[in-house]
């Protein structure tokens, strides 16, 4: 702040004697008056402890603390990022020369397998598979019994799998063709041996087969076999008369883990092929689909915010070709999503083709059918040709090519059973706000530490902090203590919905910690890592997601001023005037006048400096500055104590303090030995500091 140039005062309080007190006397005479002068004046608060004041708080009693809140990183989910599912795509090809059929693909699990041994007349076998299905997640090793009379491979006969392929041929006799076989032993056991084949359901020619194959655990058995020359039915068989599970008594057993066998046709030469078409139904198709890299997730509904359904229909029959295309439980308004057209005839040897494009924005995707199911939904598509239906022998050169696909849906909200989620984040919140509070050392009586979780995350979760350490600039550090919040998992309540509500969680630290310490370093920089887990076991169906959902958290360190201070620093800086004057004088005094109204006694100090920090005077008060006195009733100071501290100068020293630029008051408080004290926020101290000067003046 701007204060009068002190030399400036001192120039004209000599002026003002020398013009009043001249003597029409012929003889020299000398005049040494005294006189006092106001030099600056500054008050000083409790938010001259910090270096910004917009970290101190004050509550409803007037007591100041300083609070420092940090926003830590969010945590959204990931399944509104990425939303697909397979396309319907078919390619229904009536050339006499070509035929295209989906593949075949099959998926037993190591509980179907155990509830067919369960099921045998051979108790050992029976025995077997009730122990399989009652050891999930438990090795055979634990179950004494079972160990003894367990053999080293385990039999486990499938029988024979239907593979209905009717809906696009009856029968053909293929030129040239491959099928492509693969089997994934996902099973926690090495399958030891594997006999099959492939055959007709009528006529019972084989295919394919293949006799005493190996598969190892999380391996895949993988061949091609040559179709050229043979004739295949639309219904055929797999036949799996073996499949010997070699015994690991130690491998854990998971009865939903999986055998997975994938047949695909590629590269079809027909010479004959006889179709058998639904009355006037080319195509009639009604299945699930299933969500594409859901993981852990399950989820039972969606609410789309953008996106389209595609429809690309290809033809080369010439005649009309009436389609449909419908999901049945994805509605909007209750009314479900279904779309049709017309595909004109082609011309002869050629084709001609048709997009349909639905947008689905605010359709709700019903992802539970039936409804014990999840991330699944059911579509129904049919293409109608005005045919009699019958059975024909085919040598047409007509195909259907039917693509059906998402494109770029996004949801805005999903239900179901989430999965869990654990993340885990190191960072670190460097600040000044404690480490320049203007004090030597400070003891606080409490630090509170407070977590402030708001989840608009419809599922519940944890959130524990495994370490929190406060480091200063002296390089000390101290890692915190609290059996209430590091090391802990800290619940954290879901949102509800319906509407969406955000539910906050505020997690506080307990009586036995040491944040009063960690704080005592004045520290300038906390590490942390905290662990987030959301979702989880037991599942709930019910979980929800917005895509503005996330956990946001906050932490709060809040320090009332009710503390032990040593050497608390209380300062204003003040700019003095340029002007120069030279006068003699033999020295003199400063006085600082002081109304303190903070609970402790004080020292002061004026620094008067000229160029920067290179010159400068520094007055050290003769005296203490007295405290204010207390309420022993309430600890709280009463009113202000007047003191008055001298701060002498020499000649010496007024030389300088001429020249100086700004005026620095200093006040310095302790606090009584082993004595917490409190600050509220209507403490304040005034300083006047005044100059005793002793001009001579002669003539």
């Amino acid at each position: 702040m701007k204060r009068p140039n002190i030399t400036r005062i001192l120039f004209f309080t000599a002026l003002l004697f020398a013009t009043f007190s001249c003597r029409k006397v012929f003889n020299k005479a000398d005049w040494e008056p005294e006189a006092v002068f106001p030099l600056a004046h500054t008050e000083l608060t409790y938010t001259n402890i910090v270096t910004d004041s917009t970290y101190i708080h004050t509550d409803s009693t007037g007591l100041a603390s300083i609070v420092f809140e940090q926003q830590l990183d969010s945590l959204s989910l990931s399944v509104l990022d990425t939303f697909s599912a397979p396309p319907f795509n078919s390619k229904f090809k009536l050339d006499s020369l070509r035929l295209e059929v989906p593949p075949f693909e099959q998926t037993i699990t190591l509980g179907q397998l155990a509830r067919q041994l369960q099921a045998s007349s051979d108790p050992i076998q029976s025995y077997i598979g009730t122990s399989l299905l009652a050891l999930h997640g438990n090795n055979i090793a634990s179950n004494a019994l079972l160990s003894l009379v367990v053999p080293a491979t385990i039999p486990v006969p499938i029988g024979s799998i239907p593979v209905d392929l009717n809906q696009f041929f009856k029968t053909a006799e293929l030129s040239k063709g491959t099928v492509t076989l693969k089997i994934q032993n996902e099973f926690p056991m090495d399958i030891d041996r594997l006999d099959f084949s492939v055959q007709n359901a009528t006529d019972n020619a084989v295919l394919l087969q293949e006799t005493n194959i190996r598969i190892p655990k999380k391996t895949t058995f993988e061949k091609d076999y040559d179709l050229a020359g043979k004739t295949v039915e639309g219904q055929l068989l797999v036949a799996v008369p073996t499949l010997n599970l070699l015994t690991d008594k130690q491998a854990i057993i998971d009865t939903n883990q999986f055998i997975y066998m994938n047949m695909s046709f590629s590269n079809l030469q027909v010479f004959s092929a006889t179709a058998i078409f639904p009355d006037q139904d080319v195509v009639s198709d009604y299945q699930a689909a299933s969500l594409e890299d859901m993981g852990e997730m399950e989820l039972k509904e969606a609410w789309i915010e953008e996106g389209m359904v595609v429809m690309d229909v290809i033809s080369t029959l010439q005649d009309s070709i009436f389609m449909s295309y419908s999901m049945p439980k994805t509605t909007f308004n209750g009314s479900p999503l279904i779309f049709n057209g017309v595909v004109p005839p082609a011309p002869p040897s050629g084709t001609n083709a048709i997009r349909l494009e639905v947008p689905v924005k605010d359709y709700v995707l019903n992802l539970s059918s039936p409804t014990d199911y999840f991330n699944r939904f059911v579509y129904e598509f049919k293409a109608h040709v005005k045919y009699t239906g019958k059975q024909v022998y085919l040598s047409l050169k007509d195909s259907i090519v039917v693509n059906v696909y998402m494109r770029s849906i996004r949801p805005k909200y999903v239900r179901g059973y989430l999965g869990s989620l654990d993340t885990s984040y190191t960072s670190f919140i460097e600040t000044d706000v404690f480490s320049k509070i203007q004090a030597e050392a400070i003891s606080p009586a409490t630090v509170n530490v407070r977590l402030k979780v708001e989840n608009s995350l419809g599922v519940k979760g944890t959130v524990q902090f495994e370490y929190l350490k406060a480091s200063n600039a002296k390089g000390q550090s101290l890692d915190a203590q609290d059996d209430q919040m590091i090391g802990v998992p800290l619940s954290i309540a879901a949102a509800t919905d319906h509407p969406l509500t955000t539910v906050g969680t505020l997690i506080q630290n307990g009586p036995n910690s040491n944040f009063p310490e960690l704080i005592g370093l004045m520290p300038n920089r906390f590490d942390f890592k905290v662990q987030t887990h959301v979702g989880g076991l037991p599942k709930d169906s019910n979980s929800f997601v917005y895509n503005t959902s996330k956990l946001k958290s906050k932490l709060e360190i809040d320090m009332p001023l009710h503390l032990s201070v040593q050497g608390l620093m209380l300062r204003d800086t003040i700019d003095l005037g340029s002007s120069q004057i030279t006068f003699e004088n033999a020295g003199g005094a400063l006085t600082l006048v002081a109304y303190n109204g903070f609970p402790f006694n004080g020292t002061i100090k004026a620094t008067f400096v000229s160029n920067g920090t290179s010159q400068q005077v520094v007055l050290n008060g003769t005296s203490a500055m007295l405290s204010a006195d207390v309420d022993p009733s309430t600890g709280k100071a009463i009113g202000k104590k007047r003191s008055a501290v001298v701060l002498p100068f020499t000649q010496n020293d007024l030389a300088n303090m001429v020249q100086a630029k700004q005026l620095i008051l200093e006040a310095r408080f302790d606090t009584p030995q082993g004595q917490k004290v409190k600050m509220y926020s209507d403490y304040t101290t005034q300083l006047t500091l005044t100059a005793k000067v002793a001009p001579k003046i002669s003539r």
